[in-house]
């Protein structure tokens, strides 16, 4: 999905019928970079056992 903003040929994100400005492509990386570095660590925290935790909580 990151590589599609970059293409010409694969995914495309528009706003009102237009392309996105290479600013406006560079932001939506970064939000895309941390949720996903965000949603590893809530993964992380969630499906470790207790037991390995090392009270984190």
């Amino acid at each position: 999905m990151m590589n599609g903003l970059d293409s010409k040929h694969s995914l495309s994100f528009f706003q009102n019928g237009q392309e996105l400005s290479d600013q406006d492509k560079e932001l939506l990386k970064a939000s895309m970079r941390q949720t996903l570095e965000l949603s590893k660590q809530l993964a992380k925290r969630k499906f470790t056992p207790k037991k390995y935790r090392n009270g984190e909580e």
